[in-house]
């Protein structure tokens, strides 16, 4: 295994190289994975472009970034979890996108907590925020499920989206809730 971001029970995520080229050119060209997002990619050279401008935003942005998402029973590309600049502001927003094979396993949502975990207690950061396309309801459920709290409908990245956020304080109270929650179900 290279270089490992962060993990959890069944994930792990580590940085994008140019051997993740094919990996996630069939992620971004499968019509199904991008209904909600985009066209579905289909020149190689896009891919290779992505690639090369995450890496450089890495460098540029410490701690964040868009990463490849690994099951660790199978060592498996399934796709990629991110937390970066939402789309021409200052905030961070989580966000994934996964191969279909791997949809209804719970992925998305054990690592968007993880990675709001990481991004209050080791980035130290005070909010995060997460949008979804209005009809894709499957992501709006594992935002909400991850403590996300719908704010409002928006405009993002060339389209209407569903936004969300969460802050410190309420990912702290989330936190003491659920801790008292499962000492009463013990």
């Amino acid at each position: 295994m290279t270089d490992i971001i962060l993990e959890s029970e069944r994930l792990y995520l580590k940085e994008f190289t140019l051997d993740d080229t094919d990996n996630f050119f069939r992620l971004n060209s499968d019509p199904e994975v991008m209904k909600y997002i985009l066209p579905p990619v289909t020149d190689i050279n896009v891919i290779i472009k992505s690639i090369k401008k995450i890496r450089k935003y890495y460098t540029e942005n410490p701690g964040l970034g868009v990463w490849a998402g690994y099951e660790k029973h199978s060592d498996e590309f399934i796709g990629f979890f991110e937390l970066a600049h939402l789309d021409n502001t200052e905030e961070i927003e989580v966000g994934y996108r996964i191969h279909k094979k791997y949809w209804n396993k719970g992925y998305a949502t054990e690592m968007t907590k993880v990675l709001i975990d990481y991004e209050f207690n080791i980035m130290k950061l005070d909010q995060i925020a997460g949008i979804t396309h209005p009809e894709n309801i499957a992501s709006q459920k594992v935002l909400t499920k991850s403590g996300l709290i719908y704010v409002t409908d928006a405009f993002f990245y060339d389209s209407d989206v569903k936004y969300y956020e969460i802050d410190r304080t309420k990912y702290k109270m989330i936190g003491k809730l659920n801790i008292r929650n499962n000492v009463k179900s013990k």
